[in-house]
């Protein structure tokens, strides 16, 4: 932006306070022109992400973006019901709309009291479906009062989640399954919410500011090794659809440690699982430099408040002085390090070839501060980033670093605060500072090939090929994802469902039974197949039954088939296999 120096003309400014008023001018206009370029370093402060009316657009030519809803209040994060049919949230208004077929439903499906101060707020959902019921798991900042009552001096009662069910276009029979503090904050309360492919739910939360306001209320999960033990903050929690506790503690069995998958969080707005090994991936704010992407092991600890971005970045980090809790978590390097945040949100794997097979299972990672979508390749094992040769030490210098562009999809989506994969395959953005979604999808004027431009849901119900309809049957295939698993180790089955043209089939019934060796025990399993007809069940091998092989059998249906069913099996052992 140029500096306007015409009023250097006037006579009435050669005074003795010509030099002031110019610093003053000249410092306005320099933090204008700052705040334009880089917006406010803090995830939503007050003034908040980058407001724009910029159309959006995609590096691949092949692709296109197109607008699905506006008129949207400070949306925040979404979640499908089915085909053209979602949930988006209103953070400062506590509102939780339905989206059918590109129209916002008349009445909100919930509105509840929020506070709202800075990053408090209506903040994240899942939906979860069982062959009776649809539940929907809310996070949001609760408030004894009105909505944005907390900028008033009332202070939250806590971040909560919670489960309710879905009947007609309300949301009823709510079941708080977290409560979690909110003080002192208002920044750090996380809010993400992700479906793991156990089933459970994961939850990223912050230390809610409470490592810089006093009174500082220290936690181990923060590696304050003279803090309390645990109070919700600082993970990356897991727990039931219930609410309950998953198996036995990674880190400790008291309440609420029992519930860290994760600890040593600073900020975290997105978590994701990669579909091919199941392995979890989070997204990191640091505080004015050192955002980060890591891969979450159980046990991880992401190093706050000791340190944030790359260990050796850090002039008096110590790693003999993090929290281990006697050896069960373990510290590790991220896999990407922002050296000027960029605000890091949401982070999916796109489970679709829909846009090409090019991104099929590829990671991809949205900013709130500039409106961007960055695109990832993940090596053989998929434990590190394919990076260009620029980022060879993993160190994203600035926004517009030489290898950029070969990592940058998407940008001008005005500050985007979450990524999901719809169930016609495509890729649908959030945007906070427009106020809409936007759904990327491939250019008709560019491809040739009708059928990248179906939808999942008329492929799940049309007989293609040379397959006439009678003669379209499902087709169901099941993949341990261990031939061998010992007493006490993690186990997985992916049960994938086609028709006869080898077309994947959405929302599948799955109805699912292990026969453990022996007859005498058996663990039964439910569920519906996701936009590539894929459906994981993961489970802990436990003691009961004997070895041998232990018997998967899945039941398949779908309205437009007739019901199919298969068998799988693998091998279970009483000692782990030491070669693997």
């Amino acid at each position: 932006m140029p500096i306007d120096t015409d009023f250097l003309a006037d006579d009435r400014l050669i005074a003795m306070n010509t030099s002031v008023m110019f610093f003053v001018l000249l410092a306005i206009v320099i933090f204008s022109c700052l705040c334009d370029v880089t917006i406010a370093q803090t995830v939503f402060r007050e003034n908040n992400f980058h407001r724009t009316e910029r159309i959006p657009s995609v590096a691949d030519s092949n692709l296109k973006v197109e607008l699905v809803v506006g008129g949207l209040e400070i949306p925040t994060t979404m979640a499908f019901l089915g085909p053209d049919d979602f949930i988006v949230l209103e953070k400062d208004k506590g509102t939780v709309l339905r989206v059918t077929n590109g129209v916002i439903s008349s009445k909100p499906l919930l509105d509840v009291n929020v506070a709202t101060s800075v990053e408090r707020g209506m903040l994240g959902v899942a939906v979860s479906k069982n062959a009776s019921k649809t539940f929907v798991f809310l996070y949001f900042t609760e408030i004894d009062g009105k909505d944005s009552d907390d900028r008033r001096g009332l202070q939250p009662q806590a971040n909560r989640i919670y489960r309710y069910e879905l009947v007609g276009n309300e949301l009823v029979n709510p079941i708080l399954l977290l409560d979690l503090p909110a003080n002192p904050g208002p920044r750090h309360n996380g809010g993400a919410i992700e479906l793991g492919p156990d089933n459970n739910l994961y939850i990223p939360i912050g230390d809610v500011d409470a490592s810089f306001k006093e009174p500082k209320i220290r936690t181990m999960t923060q590696n304050f090794e003279d803090g309390i033990i645990a109070d919700g903050r600082s993970g990356i929690l897991r727990i039931t659809q219930d609410g309950k506790a998953v198996g036995e503690g990674i880190l400790g069995n008291s309440i609420p440690l029992k519930h860290y998958y994760a600890y040593g969080i600073r900020n975290s707005f997105g978590v994701g699982f990669d579909p091919v090994t199941n392995n979890l991936w989070e997204t990191e704010n640091g505080p004015v430099h050192g955002d980060e992407i890591n891969l979450v092991f159980p046990g991880f600890n992401s190093g706050w408040h000791e340190m944030y971005g790359f260990s050796y970045s850090q002039q008096k980090f110590d790693i003999s002085k993090l929290v281990t809790f006697d050896g069960k978590g373990k510290y590790s390097e991220p896999k990407l390090v922002w050296g000027r945040t960029a605000g890091l949100t949401s982070l999916i794997f796109l489970n679709t070839d829909k846009l090409g097979n090019q991104y099929r299972n590829d990671m991809f990672v949205a900013d709130v501060h500039n409106g961007r979508i960055y695109h990832f390749n993940l090596n053989a094992d998929r434990t590190e980033l394919v990076l260009p040769d620029a980022f060879a030490s993993k160190f994203f210098t600035s926004y517009y670093a030489p290898g950029v562009e070969e990592i940058l999809f998407g940008e001008g989506f005005g500050g985007i605060t979450d990524l999901t994969v719809g169930p016609d395959g495509y890729l649908y953005v959030v945007s906070i500072g427009q106020g809409k979604v936007f759904r990327i999808l491939p250019n008709p004027s560019l491809t040739n090939n009708i059928d990248d431009l179906q939808s999942e849901g008329q492929q799940q119900n049309r007989p293609i090929s040379n397959v006439s309809e009678s003669d379209n049957k499902l087709l169901v295939s099941i993949v341990p994802l261990k031939d061998t698993v010992a007493r006490g180790d993690s186990q997985s089955a992916t049960v994938t469902i086609t028709d006869s043209a080898s077309r994947a089939v959405v929302n599948a019934k799955i109805s699912g039974n292990l026969v453990y060796p022996g007859n005498n025990y058996e663990k039964k399993f439910s569920g519906i197949t996701d936009s590539q007809g894929k459906f994981v069940y993961s489970w802990i091998i436990g003691e009961d039954g004997d070895s041998g092989p232990l018997v998967i059998e899945v039941k398949a249906s779908s309205p437009a088939y007739p019901s199919t069913s298969a068998v799988s099996s693998f091998e279970i052992v009483d000692f782990p296999n030491q070669s693997e």
